[in-house]
Parts: structure tokens; C-alpha cells; sequence
């Protein structure tokens, strides 16, 4: 005999109602009551997860939103201080005081106006191997890609070289490193005694990359430009000495 269930449904007019189900319906119909409670759960469970991703998308959106109007900020900050750079510029100029305030790019190599007009269209085009034979004599080569921002004065014995912070810094002749060290004023300095009398010295270095007693060449990596000691802005304070007195560096640099 088949399995059968019997429902009976009271009423309380008295007029009661049985219905009666196979065993197969009654499997049928508890499958659907089934599918129907787990479709609502992953229903429930997907729908808190579209809520979980919708907050943290609005938050993203606010944090989008704050960081666009701090960028924003920092460009007004940035031409407001273009604008008192200028004309902080043309006071120190009306002056005559010297004054640096700029950022130097790496592509640039010194001030052509001043210093190689015949370079001015290319300003990178300086011979490094020429530079390096004459460097065996006189220091002869720039110790920095940058540009001049102050030069030799009877009082400021050195060249000032702007560049970027980081930049490499080299020796201008071959020679040998007498002092690497940090000092009150030029901050981390190099020191290098080169023949026929000459000495030449590197301050404000970010970072030293020789040690006394050091045996260097032209051209050889010393150090990276910084802005240590008495200094406002990146930049090496080159000096060049013969025979312990200060020279003018610009006179043994390329024409």
C-alpha cells in the first residue's frame, strides 16, 4: 500500500476541510518549502553584502573627494608662494642681495646666459671626456649638473652650484681626499688635495661617498648635493684654492 497523508483544516463554522496528499506530492512540496527558505537566506546574505560593499564605496568616494580638495589646496598654497617667490626675487634684485629659491631639474647643467652662451640651445653638451684630460692638470670640470647662483666674491671665496637634492657630485681632478667630514658651517664637507698645489672643496653634501686617504679622479663620484650646515636651499659651495689661496673656480671651467 502507498504512503498517503490526510490535512485536515479546522474552521470554526464547522465546516472542516481534509485534503489528502500522496507521498510523492507531499516530498515534492516539502523540496519547494526547502528551495524557497535557502533561496531566502542567500537572498538575505547577498543583499547585507551589496549594503557591506555600497558603504565602503560611498566612504571611498568621501576619501576621494577630501584628498581632491587637499590637492586642490596645495596648488593654490603652490601659486601663492610662486607669486611671493617673484616678488621676493625682485626685491633681493633690487637689492642686489643674492637670493635662491628654485627648484633645479637634473636637465638643467648651469646658467648658459652666464656662463656657455654657445651652449644655450643644448646646455647638456659639455665633453665630459675633453673635460676629464684637461682635469689632470687643473680642476677643470663642474663638480655638479646644476647652475651658478652665486659666484666668487673676495667675500665668498667659493662658487655656489645649485641642483637637485640627491644630485651626484664629483671630483673636478684627480687627487686625494684629505678630509670627509661634517663641519659647523658647510655642513657634510669633502676636502681634496690635488698636484701642482691645487685644492678644491665640496660643502653642504647630503651624503659622503669617500673617506680620507680616499685616491680619486676626475670625475669620480664624492658625494650627493644637500643642504647641510648654514644652508636655505640644495646646492654645493665649490671651492677651488692654490696653494691655500681661494680661486675664482669659473676661470679653469670650460669656455
Amino acid at each position: 500500500m502507498r504512503k498517503k497523508f490526510s490535512i485536515l483544516i479546522l474552521s470554526d463554522s464547522g465546516t472542516n476541510r481534509s485534503y489528502t496528499l500522496s507521498y510523492l506530492v507531499a516530498k515534492i512540496l516539502l523540496g519547494i518549502v526547502v528551495c524557497i527558505v535557502i533561496g531566502a537566506v542567500w537572498v538575505i546574505f547577498n543583499y547585507s553584502t551589496l549594503i557591506k560593499r555600497s558603504i565602503t564605496i560611498q566612504a571611498l568616494r568621501h576619501e576621494n573627494d577630501d584628498m581632491r580638495q587637499k590637492y586642490n589646496k596645495l596648488r593654490e598654497f603652490e601659486n601663492e608662494f610662486n607669486g611671493f617667490k617673484k616678488h621676493l626675487t625682485k626685491v633681493a634684485d633690487a637689492l642686489d642681495v643674492h637670493f635662491s629659491a628654485t627648484v633645479i631639474h637634473p636637465e638643467v647643467i648651469f646658467n648658459p646666459k652666464d656662463s656657455f652662451p654657445e651652449l644655450a640651445s643644448n646646455p647638456n653638451t659639455q665633453d665630459t671626456s675633453t673635460s676629464r684630460k684637461e682635469g689632470k692638470g687643473v680642476p677643470s670640470i663642474y663638480p655638479v649638473k646644476g647652475w651658478i647662483t652665486q659666484k666668487f666674491s673676495s667675500s665668498h671665496p667659493a662658487l655656489d652650484l645649485s641642483a637637485e637634492y640627491g644630485a651626484s657630485v664629483v671630483s673636478t681632478m684627480d687627487g686625494e681626499v684629505e678630509f670627509a667630514g661634517s663641519q659647523d658651517t658647510l655642513g657634510k664637507v669633502v676636502e681634496i688635495t690635488h698636484p701642482n698645489g691645487y685644492q678644491t672643496i665640496y660643502g653642504h653634501l647630503a651624503r659622503i661617498n669617500v673617506v680620507s686617504g680616499t685616491k680619486v679622479k676626475s670625475g669620480d663620484l664624492i658625494g650627493y648635493v644637500g643642504s647641510t650646515g648654514e644652508s636655505s636651499a640644495p646646492h654645493i659651495h665649490y671651492e677651488v684654492r692654490l696653494d691655500g689661496i681661494p680661486k675664482d673656480p669659473e676661470r679653469y671651467l670650460p669656455k
